[in-house]
């Protein structure tokens, strides 16, 4: 199952299975990883996009800021000026070259059997 997605800015790491480009600091990290290629994804990503990642592989850790929300009552916390109160909280993505195609994955694992 091919589920990616074309992206707006293909010269800076993204996501293949958003099609969103990583911000913030992100890029800067992942691109001093020293990959070519600029795709990245979670695993459970790549999993649903044909791809499984290579055993051995290590994965990247990124930080996310995402709302905070109050534990009572679900809402999302507020700052004083109204704006929604962030979080850090943290992803980990694998590059496409630590990656294969899941079928062809399978079918070697199968043949060594």
């Amino acid at each position: 199952m091919n589920t990616l997605k074309t992206v707006e800015d293909p010269t800076t790491p993204y996501n293949p299975t958003t099609g969103r480009n990583y911000s913030g600091g992100n890029p800067a990290e992942l691109v001093a990883c020293g990959y070519d290629d600029l795709r990245w994804a979670g695993y459970g990503q790549w999993q649903k996009a044909g791809r499984q990642v290579m055993e051995g592989q290590k994965n990247t850790t990124l930080v996310r800021m995402v709302p905070a929300y109050d534990k009572k009552t679900g809402k999302p916390k507020l700052n004083k000026d109204g704006t929604p109160k962030l979080r850090k909280t943290s992803v980990r993505v694998f590059n496409w070259e630590q990656t294969e195609d899941k079928a062809t994955a399978d079918a070697l694992r199968a043949l060594a059997a």
